[in-house]
């Protein structure tokens, strides 16, 4: 009967067939299954170790103030009576859900990174990328079959797990939603981690680390006590939607509130999210939807580049259309977050008596988040420079065709600036910016809060739009350098730049409040925004248009050099067969 269904896998999907075979040996059975189940028992022993030592933890608590412990200690056979074993089923219910988030999400994507780069290493990825199935059919089989150890693990926790959320009284619908919800991160976070291992090869081995790497602190950030939930809303809240352990508040509710919750410490106090006004944490079902909405946004995405850089490698991973896609979904994205009600918590309390109107107390909010928006704007633009700039060859094909091209009229540089595949993705990027600012703007200009001036608002947009357009600059002539390695000088360059700036002025003690006009000329100018005045920001101004100017000229250098000396070798070529003869 295996076989049979092996067979019927071999014709459904020939890559999830080869996956499946060689991972599913007898020896790797095995050791997953005992894994499983020693994980599984010893869970069992650390709680029930909790209960032997009298912890009062999960002792019955008598009195309406909760101070009188029930638990005294007298021996084993008072547990049953002195024992809130609900509890104690709901922080084994929690501890599992934990693991299995951490363990599915990290050791899924490093196992997919690291067989990326070694089928990449053996020369077998091209030997797939040649074969007849399409793209998204054999990612899928990637998807499916190389953590499929992984999904055994989980599968074999499963009765321990329903039997502990039955236990600790928690619904079966917000079980099985908290299941939906962890399937769409792992669908999400795998398709990324196919992206990241088709795209970074050249890290050499590395990149398998770095991402689970990431991803951890990412997770250990938004779980942890560090204070991220309450002083960053709009990175916090952004982030909370891909961690299934946002769901935790919503498990809590059916218990005592006399009872200290295990609840992850980032997530006891989400329950006020909001996305455009709606409450998003207000309901089980309401955050768990919108999670998954999410996760379905992103991994289209995600997706997308798949779909056009697993067939070719060489080409960019988004087209310069579903570019402006992307820029126009994350900032809607982001504004949903930022516009919060923030009277509705008095630890977000802010001075609104000004405000007078919905649109006005909406800008008001977003000028206060307005640093973690164009935070995180950046890290999408560094990305979009590298992943839009055609590489060396690209361009001095389109180089040498584009005066055949003008001439015959089938497009104008124009258009191919903003369309084409080939053509440098500097204007593209500036188009990102324009998009990014037509979104944000409207919110900023109806904005009327004293504290944050429009004016320097809307100046650091300008700002931002300068720098990107640097940035991207300089990655499109650093991806024409002749080295094989470019793609890796390209950002560690950027990297460079961006972040050496802001340390050399840290280490100098020069400070945005004291120093804002050096910070007005670094990536993270906005952090000087509230500090600088009108000739800071005009001499940044004129400092980012003149660097930009001048590395656009050498652009333009370079691409007419490129393609004038491909012309004239073959012109050469020419002449010398036709002197031979």
């Amino acid at each position: 009967m295996a076989l049979n269904l092996l067979d019927h896998i071999g014709d459904w999907n020939p890559q999830l067939f080869r996956e499946l075979k060689g991972r599913l040996q007898s020896r790797n059975l095995l050791l997953t299954l005992g894994g499983s189940l020693l994980g599984q028992t010893l869970t069992l022993l650390y709680y029930w170790n909790e209960v032997s030592n009298d912890s009062y933890r999960y002792c019955l608590r008598l009195g309406v103030d909760g101070q009188q412990m029930a638990c005294n200690g007298e021996g084993v056979a008072n547990l049953e009576r002195l024992i809130n074993w609900s509890f104690w089923w709901q922080d084994i219910f929690f501890f599992i859900s934990l693991v299995g988030l951490f363990v599915l999400s990290i050791g899924g994507i490093y196992l997919l990174v690291s067989d990326l780069d070694w089928e990449h290493r053996r020369g077998t990825l091209n030997f797939i990328r040649l074969s007849p199935q399409s793209a998204s059919k054999v990612l899928v089989g990637k998807l499916l079959g190389v953590p499929i150890l992984l999904y055994l693990t989980a599968i074999l926790a499963v009765p321990l797990h329903l039997w502990a959320g039955f236990s600790a009284g928690i619904p079966i619908g917000q079980i099985l939603g908290f299941y939906a919800v962890l399937i769409g991160c792992c669908a999400f976070f795998y398709s990324a981690a196919l992206l990241w291992g088709l795209t970074s090869t050249w890290l050499g081995g590395f990149q398998a680390w770095l991402s689970a790497g990431l991803l951890g602190m990412l997770f250990l950030l938004l779980c942890g006590d560090s204070g991220f939930a309450s002083q960053n809303q709009v990175l916090n809240y952004g982030f909370a939607l891909l961690c299934p352990a946002a769901l935790f508040p919503h498990f809590n509710q059916v218990f005592s509130v006399n009872h200290t919750s295990s609840l992850p410490p980032g997530f006891e106090n989400l329950s006020h999210w909001q996305f455009f006004y709606a409450p998003l944490g207000s309901s089980f079902l309401g955050t768990a939807c919108f999670m998954l909405l999410s996760y379905g946004l992103w991994t289209y995405w995600c997706w997308q580049g798949l779909e056009r850089c697993f067939h070719h490698p060489g080409a960019p991973v988004l087209s310069k259309g579903q570019s402006y896609g992307l820029v126009a979904c994350f900032n809607l994205f982001l504004l949903g977050f930022a516009v919060q009600d923030y009277t509705l918590n008095d630890r977000y309390a802010y001075d609104i008596q000004h405000t007078s109107n919905t649109l006005g107390l909406i800008a008001t909010w977003v000028l206060k988040n307005y640093q973690q928006i164009f935070l995180l704007n950046l890290v999408l633009f560094l990305g979009l420079a590298l992943a839009l700039s055609p590489q060396r060859q690209s361009i001095i094909d389109w180089a040498r065709y584009r005066r055949e091209q003008g001439e015959t009229g089938k497009t104008s540089l124009w258009q191919d600036l903003v369309w084409g595949e080939k053509s440098p993705a500097v204007l593209t990027i500036g188009l990102g910016t324009l998009i990014m600012g037509l979104i944000l703007a409207p919110w900023i200009l109806l904005g009327t809060n004293a504290a944050f001036p429009k004016a320097s608002a809307l100046l650091s947009l300008g700002l931002n739009t300068l720098v990107w357009l640097v940035y991207g600059t300089i990655a499109q002539l650093l991806l024409l350098l002749r080295s094989p390695k470019r793609s890796m000088w390209a950002t560690i360059n950027l990297s460079l730049l961006l972040v050496l700036p802001s340390m050399v002025l840290a280490i100098l003690s020069m400070e945005p409040e004291f120093s804002p006009q050096w910070w007005l000329l670094t990536g993270f100018h906005w952090i000087a925004l509230e500090h600088g005045v009108l000739s800071g920001f005009v001499f940044s101004l004129l400092a980012q248009c003149s660097a930009l100017v001048l590395l656009n000229l050498k652009l333009i250098r370079q691409i007419n050099h490129l393609g004038a000396s491909a012309t004239q070798t073959l012109l050469a070529d020419r002449k010398a067969l036709v002197a031979g003869r």
